[in-house]
């Protein structure tokens, strides 16, 4: 499992300091971009694009080249670039419900789309990136507790705090959560089952 942080910081410092003067946009196809931030537990911003849009070009070009936007997004985002005019892409537009507008996106590493904006405006992209930049380093924080907990499992299998916390944290990373769940319920009398603690936990069942 990777983390929010790891490689992506140091090469979103490398790429800034090598001498990148725009937002930098990955190549592929959608898909692959969402799958890959899943993976590394990212947030993706997307920008789109269309030929029948006459003002894209100029208002982000300009924007993208922002200092305080491309350091920002270099460093902590898979930035992509969508044109809605792709034969792949055709039905993007309905389903988003963004016209031919440049379009920008920010989704999570799930996703789920966080945060949608028809005007690209500085303070308004700086503003929506250091609430994510918020939101992911929780997210890092709670990566590098599956792992400690995952580490350690064989030593908490009795701790009924601990094999909680866990049971929940896979599950709310979409991570196999049963084995956890199990071993929790092990712990708890028929008394305890019936608390209001547990009543999430026994959906998981």
């Amino acid at each position: 499992m990777m983390l929010f942080f790891s490689v992506a910081e140091s090469l979103g410092l490398a790429q800034y300091y090598s001498g990148s003067r725009q937002i930098e946009f990955v190549k592929g196809d959608f898909p692959q971009v969402l799958e890959r931030a899943k993976q590394e537990g990212k947030f993706v911003f997307v920008s789109t694009t269309s030929d029948r849009c006459k003002n894209c070009p100029d208002t982000s070009s300009k924007l993208f080249a922002d200092r305080d936007v491309y350091a920002l997004y270099n460093q902590y985002f898979i930035n992509y670039h969508l044109n809605l005019d792709d034969s792949r892409y055709t039905n993007m537009s309905r389903v988003l419900d963004i016209g031919d507008y440049p379009t920008m996106l920010f989704i999570d590493p799930k996703g789920s789309i966080r945060h949608k904006a028809y005007i690209y405006k500085k303070e308004e992209m700086v503003g929506v990136a250091e609430d994510l930049i918020g939101v992911g380093k929780k997210t890092q924080e709670r990566h590098v507790r599956i792992e400690q907990l995952a580490h350690d499992y064989q030593n908490i299998t009795e701790d009924a705090n601990a094999l909680y916390e866990f049971a929940r944290l896979l599950k709310d990373f979409n991570e196999p959560y049963n084995r956890a769940v199990n071993d929790y319920f092990r712990t708890q009398s028929e008394q305890d089952l019936q608390s209001e603690r547990n009543s999430y936990i026994r959906l998981l069942r």
